[in-house]
C-alpha cells in the first residue's frame, strides 16, 4: 500500500513532490508528535559509517557516520491531514540518533496530499464493493435448460470438425 501511495503522488501530482521526497499513508498519523516520531524512526536515511583514517580500521573511536537527509511526507488516510518532515541523523558521535524536523508545506501540496487521500478512499470503496457486489445486477438467478446451445462460435471451436 506505501508504494501505490508513493507511485501515485509522483506520477499524479509531480508539481508538488520533489523527486526526492517520500510520501507515505500512516493510519497512527494523528498528530504532529507521533507523526515526527513515525518519521524518525521508521523513515530516516541509512547511516552510513567509514574510518576516520582510510587506512586504519574502523571502531568507534576512529569512525565518521552520516546520512544524506531526505523529506518525508506522511498522510493519515482517514483524517486526510498531512505532515512534512526532513528525516536524517544527528553527527553526535557515537550514537548518530535519527532525527525528524518539521517543514512547511504549501496549501497546493496540502490539498494534493488530500486528494491523493481521497483516490485511496475511493479505491478502497471501489475495491470494498466489487469484492462483496454480484457481477450484474438485475440477474440474481440463472435457469438452466438442461441442453447446451447448439451451433455456436463456442461450438466450432471446442469441435472444430463440426463445420460450417
Amino acid at each position: 500500500m506505501k508504494n501505490l501511495f508513493l507511485i501515485m503522488v509522483l506520477f499524479s501530482f509531480p508539481l508538488i513532490s520533489n523527486a526526492s521526497d517520500e510520501s507515505y499513508f500512516c493510519s497512527e498519523c494523528t498528530s504532529n508528535n507521533v507523526a515526527k516520531e513515525v518519521a524518525r524512526l521508521q523513515y530516516a536515511p541509512r547511516l552510513q559509517c567509514y574510518p576516520a583514517n582510510p587506512g586504519d580500521m574502523m571502531d568507534i573511536d576512529n569512525m565518521i557516520c552520516s546520512s544524506i537527509s531526505k523529506e518525508v511526507v506522511l498522510v493519515n488516510p482517514d483524517t486526510k491531514a498531512s505532515y512534512k518532515f526532513l528525516v536524517g541523523h544527528s553527527n553526535n558521535a557515537p550514537i548518530y540518533s535519527p532525527i525528524a524536523l518539521d517543514r512547511s508545506m504549501t496549501t497546493d501540496e496540502r490539498n494534493g496530499y488530500k486528494h491523493v487521500a481521497n483516490m485511496l478512499a475511493a479505491y478502497n470503496h471501489a475495491l470494498e464493493y466489487s469484492s462483496g457486489a454480484p457481477a450484474m445486477s438485475g440477474y440474481s438467478s440463472i435457469q438452466s435448460t438442461g441442453s447446451c446451445p447448439s451451433d455456436t462460435a463456442l461450438s466450432h471451436i471446442v469441435d472444430p470438425n463440426n463445420g460450417f
